[in-house]
Formats: structure tokens, sequence, C-alpha cells
């Protein structure tokens, strides 16, 4: 609950007192929040319990860039290359999506001219899945890549999976990669995990592999066709991979070009797929 109230506290007293109301009307809890979206003078919603709820105040330009800079702490341009990709990670791993209008000179992303609208997504509190994925993933000689749609609770099950395995008398050595800076150290504390916050996949995957004498490291999002082929000189290396990508089925994950060499080279063993059917989440899983 206290990331959402601190990021909450960002925005206009108007739309806070709103999301307050709006989730108490609903017998709900401010912690079950799992989306806020601000548009610029357009409909702002929350997402509660797996329903969204239309916001009836409106969220004018200046509302917006007054939060941006709350969460780049005053300093746009500190998080420019951040900005760039269209995202920003806040406290407690709280992701922000970022849409607006770009600037360019010949070719070259200089920085959002205006601010258009943000998507807070919210970790949910522990993944249902983490136990199954853990039995399953004792049994990979290679690597489980784990796959929902986005929101379906990858990054979730991963950081708890990755908690399961670094934990106890037979824990083991992991490596996160964590480009986006959503893992906080904090959650491992007692657990055997190096997080290298804000590499790049490659760069960090190559690190973790050449430094950190690890057993397992855990990726979050691969997805990039070029970003694969880079992955794959480091992947397969006899250490166990975890990684998560955006896919809706099975037939989804083998089709995708971009996962072709990671699937062709058998970085991974098992796939893993997560469902969510009414709010109960399930894996199904795949050997390969």
């Amino acid at each position: 609950m206290e990331e959402k109230m601190d990021i909450i506290t960002y925005f206009p007293k108007r739309i806070i007192d709103e999301i307050t109301n709006s989730v108490k009307c609903r017998g709900g809890k401010i912690e079950e929040i799992s989306e806020i979206r601000i548009r610029k003078e357009g409909k702002c919603s929350i997402k509660l319990k797996n329903s969204r709820i239309f916001l009836n105040n409106t969220v004018f330009e200046e509302d917006l860039t007054r939060i941006l800079l709350k969460l780049t702490k005053g300093s746009l341009y500190a998080y420019r290359d951040r900005i760039k990709n269209g995202y920003l990670t806040s406290l407690f791993g709280v992701r922000v999506g970022i849409c607006g209008c770009a600037g360019f000179d010949g070719g070259e992303f200089l920085g959002l001219k205006s601010v258009g609208s943000l998507v807070f997504r919210f970790p949910t509190q522990g993944s249902d899945v983490a136990e199954s994925l853990y039995h399953e993933f004792s049994k990979c000689k290679r690597g489980i890549l784990i796959y929902s749609p986005p929101g379906g609770g990858k990054t979730t099950a991963l950081r708890d999976l990755v908690r399961l395995i670094s934990s106890g008398q037979n824990s083991l050595e992991v490596a996160v990669v964590d480009e986006r800076e959503e893992f906080s150290p904090g959650d491992y504390r007692n657990s055997t995990v190096d997080i290298l916050s804000g590499y790049s996949r490659k760069i960090g995957v190559e690190i973790a592999l050449r430094t950190l004498s690890c057993d397992v490291v855990a990726v979050d999002e691969i997805g990039a066709a070029r970003e694969s082929q880079e992955l794959l000189e480091f992947l397969n290396s006899g250490v166990r991979v975890i990684a998560t990508a955006h896919a809706g089925s099975y037939r989804d994950v083998i089709s995708r070009v971009s996962l072709e060499p990671l699937l062709r080279h058998g970085v991974f063993d098992c796939l893993a797929g997560i469902t969510n059917n009414g709010g109960e989440r399930k894996v199904e899983y795949n050997w390969i």
C-alpha cells in the first residue's frame, strides 16, 4: 500500500480525492489498485480487482508536467534516455508509461515537447503461481521462459521465483538483469541475489556470466529480434536462464520471430504460460 499512496500524492488533490472515494464506494482498498491512467483532457481511470473505474475529473497538461517533474525529481534531462524509451520506473518498482508529443532534431530524439498521458502499473503483492514455477524450474537443465499478455503477472512471478531459488539451504546464486529498475534489493535480504540495475539486457547478461559466477541469470521482458540475437551468444553458456516475454499463448510464443533464435538453440527447455481467468492465475507448461 505504501508505494501506491506515495505515487498518488503526486496527483492533483481533486484526483486523489476521487480515487480514494471511488475505491471506498466499491468496498475496495487502495492496495488493490493495479493500474492508474492519467490522460490530458481525456478519460482517466483506475483498475481495481480487474474492473476499470473511470474518473470524472479532468487532468490538464500542467498537471501532467508537475507529476512528471516529481517522478524525475525535478530533472527531466537526467531521465531523458528512459523517457525516450517510453517509461520511467519510480519508487518500489512502479512502472510509469509515458505518452506525448516527441521532439526530434535531424532524426535524434530530444525529449518530450508535451506530455499526453501517464500509465502507472503497480506490481502485485505476490504471485500465486511462484511455487508451481519453482517446482518446474527445479527440473530444468537449461531454462524457463515465462509468458503472458501485458499485465498478466510475469514480472511479479519472476520476482517471487527468484526469491524462492535464492533462499533456504539449497539456494542458488542468481543474477538479475534489471534494465527497467523494477527489482528492489530490499526484497532480497538474506538471499543470494545480485541485481544489475539499469544495465541493458545484453551488457547485464555479459557481466553476470563473466564476473559474477552465478548459477542462474534472470532477465525480464525479452522482446526485440536484435536483442535475442545478441543474448544468444551469452545465454547458451551452461548457466540456467529465467526470462519473461509478452505472448498470449504457446502458439504466439513459438511463432514470434524475435524469440525464434533462443528457442531454436535450446536456451529454454520449458515454456510457462500464465493465464488469468476471473482473477485466478494458472500456469500451462510446455516442455521442448
